[in-house]
């Protein structure tokens, strides 16, 4: 069976997400991979680059801590 603590399969559901899944999905779904293994480096990358992709006309967001 699954090991509940794996972040594995989340990750690959992030990678589903951020492709084909809503804002919210892909939030609660690296929510996910975080609370199993908060520094894993390729989620964080996966969800940096659909950031940069994701609103590039919305301009930058005034409540995102870089700005």
């Amino acid at each position: 069976g699954l090991a509940p603590a794996d972040p594995t399969p989340w990750l690959g559901l992030l990678m589903l997400e951020r492709d084909l899944g809503a804002e919210g999905d892909v939030v609660r779904v690296f929510e996910q991979v975080r609370t199993r293994y908060a520094d894993h480096h390729h989620a964080h990358h996966l969800v940096v680059a659909w950031l940069a992709e994701h609103r590039i006309e919305a301009g930058p967001d005034p409540l995102h801590e870089v700005y």
